[in-house]
């Protein structure tokens, strides 16, 4: 039998590695007791968008090419609390939504296509075009980077569109 002289570094290795899946268990199940006592307060809902959903599309095509990806997680957490004020949507919790389109395969895509429905809902209350969610779905199968850049052009110009409040 021969001696391994790296004994001691695989077995500090071992023990970090399970501490960190420990560790992420624990914060796992504290997380979900903490939101069960703290469940998130959603906005009235109305049959408007929020001004602040209007985002520049320049701004936003350069942040979803230079980032990697980043923006595309921050643009999925804001959109989704944003459309928690739309009439006749259920209220999706933005946390929760994220942390899906992060760890869980093609969950973005679903994401997508609901948020597409969300879209379509307020278009048709404008009086626009209506059933774009489809092609949505097929393009963020095919061409994932296009599909946030026209859904967010599609939101501009709903907020463009929309009467203002007071």
């Amino acid at each position: 039998m021969m001696y391994d002289p790296f004994w001691l570094i695989r077995l500090l290795a071992l023990v970090l590695a399970v501490g960190i899946v420990t560790a992420g268990y624990f914060g796992v199940l504290h997380f979900i007791a903490w939101r069960r006592a703290n469940p998130p307060q959603y906005p009235p809902q109305t049959d408007l968008l929020p001004p602040e959903a209007y985002c520049d599309m320049g701004k936003h095509v350069v942040l979803l090419i230079v980032t990697f990806g980043i923006w595309n997680l921050i643009w999925i957490y804001r959109v989704t609390g944003y459309l928690n004020t739309v009439r006749g949507s259920e209220p999706r919790d933005p946390l929760t939504k994220l942390l899906l389109c992060i760890f869980v395969p093609f969950y973005q895509v679903y994401w997508i296509y609901r948020t597409a429905q969300c879209a379509d809902r307020l278009s048709a209350l404008r009086g626009f075009g209506g059933d774009m969610a489809v092609l949505y779905l097929i393009l963020a199968i095919f061409v994932p980077l296009s599909v946030p850049i026209l859904l967010q052009d599609r939101f501009n110009d709903l907020l463009a569109n929309q009467p203002r409040c007071g």
